[in-house]
């Protein structure tokens, strides 16, 4: 008795074919993305660390030299510093990731950070200026500091693709870096420096 099977039937037709490229095509961008948005939030880890210790070395230096700083922000250039306004000492940080800093937490109060230098306001045997939310922002020991904290962020058209936020204890000297939600982020810049963080 002959087989009446179909002989066609044993292969694959050109629009399922079709189907299963699209689909690994589909995929492929899908483990593409994933691994660009990870390989992103690796270099902000990162950065995240090196800026903790570049916020140590500032804390150390401010409480060496008992002058109070100013902390300088440029985006386009990724870099973050601190410059003693009496004797004109500057150092950077430099980002390796397309970070940007969006504020500085000091204590429990949010700052953005300017990306000029002021005027000099102290002088030698006055206090440095009082902080505020506006203008920049000033780090200097003695003046009731107990937590440090920065907030690094990835840009992406009018938001933030993701952030991160370090903090520091000026007490103990431990430091940590927590994932922050960007939504989150936009609602504490328009917060009017309340943090809730």
């Amino acid at each position: 008795m002959k087989s009446t099977r179909n002989p066609f039937r044993s292969a694959f037709t050109l629009i399922e074919m079709m189907a299963v490229v699209l689909l690994i095509m589909i995929l492929v961008g899908i483990v593409g993305l994933n691994f660009m948005n990870s390989r992103d939030g690796v270099k902000l880890r990162k950065d995240a660390s090196h800026c903790l210790a570049f916020m140590r070395q500032m804390w150390d230096f401010t409480k060496t030299s008992n002058s109070p700083l100013v902390l300088l922000n440029d985006p386009e250039k990724g870099q973050l510093s601190f410059v003693d306004p009496r004797t004109g000492f500057l150092e950077h940080l430099h980002f390796s990731s397309k970070a940007v800093v969006v504020g500085v937490l000091v204590n429990d109060r949010f700052h953005e950070l300017t990306s000029g230098l002021p005027e000099p306001e102290a002088t030698e045997g006055t206090p440095a200026p009082a902080l505020d939310e506006s203008g920049p922002v000033y780090i200097s020991e003695g003046r009731g500091l107990t937590q440090l904290g920065m907030i690094l962020a990835i840009p992406e058209d009018e938001g933030y693709k993701t952030a991160i936020l370090i903090k520091l204890n000026l007490i103990t000297g431990r430091g940590r870096q927590e994932p922050l939600d960007p939504l989150k982020l936009l609602d504490l810049m328009g917060a009017e420096g309340q943090a809730s963080l």
